[in-house]
C-alpha cells in the first residue's frame, strides 16, 4: 500500500510508423545479403507521436522469394545494437516469401530511434534447395516508445543480494 502512493507511471506510449518503400526492388540471391539504410526522426518533429525511448520496434517486410526458410533478417538501430529478427529455417519451404511478415524486437529499450537504421536481408544457401532468387519490396517500421524519460531510466538499478548460478551473492 505504501509504494503505491508513491507509484510513478510510465509517460504515454506512443507509436511512430515510419514507410520505407524502395524506389528500385533489391534484387537477391543465394549468398547475397541487401543492404538497405534510412533515415528517421521517429517522429520528433510531431507534437503528438514523438518516440525519444523505444520499448519495441516492429519491422513488417515484404520479400519475393520462393524458398522463404532460407531468408534471414538482422536489424541495426543508430546507436548500434544489432537484433537478428529472422533465422534461416530449413524446414520452412514456403514458396510466397514474405508478405508483410511483422517480427518484433526488444533489444532496443531505451535508445534514442532518431539516425540511420539498416536491414539487411540474406538469401542462404540451404542443403537441397536449388539456387533462388528474388527481390526486396518493402517495410514497416513502427517506434513504440515514449516522448518523455520515464522515471526509472535515471535511477540506476541495483542488484545487490541475488544468488547468482555460481553460488555466489551479487553485489551490482
Amino acid at each position: 500500500v505504501n509504494l503505491a502512493k508513491t507509484w510513478k507511471n510510465v509517460p504515454k506510449k506512443n507509436t511512430c510508423i515510419v514507410s520505407v518503400k524502395l524506389d528500385n526492388p533489391q534484387y537477391i540471391t543465394v549468398g547475397e545479403t541487401a543492404n538497405i539504410e534510412f533515415q528517421t526522426v521517429a517522429c520528433q518533429d510531431t507534437k503528438n507521436d514523438a518516440v525519444h525511448y523505444l520499448e519495441q520496434v516492429e519491422v513488417t517486410s515484404t520479400v519475393q522469394y520462393p524458398y522463404r526458410g532460407a531468408l534471414s533478417m538482422t536489424l541495426k538501430s543508430p546507436a548500434g545494437t544489432k537484433s537478428t529478427l529472422l533465422e534461416t529455417r530449413p524446414k520452412d519451404s514456403n514458396k510466397d516469401g514474405l508478405k508483410e511478415w511483422t517480427i518484433k524486437t526488444l533489444h532496443n529499450w531505451g535508445e534514442n530511434p532518431k539516425g540511420t537504421w539498416e536491414i539487411e536481408v540474406k538469401a542462404n544457401a540451404l542443403t537441397g534447395v536449388r539456387a533462388a532468387s528474388g527481390y526486396v519490396l518493402e517495410f514497416t517500421i513502427s517506434f513504440h516508445g515514449t516522448k518523455d524519460m520515464p522515471a526509472h531510466y535515471s535511477q540506476r538499478r541495483k542488484y545487490s543480494g541475488f544468488r547468482l548460478s555460481n553460488g555466489k551473492t551479487s553485489e551490482v
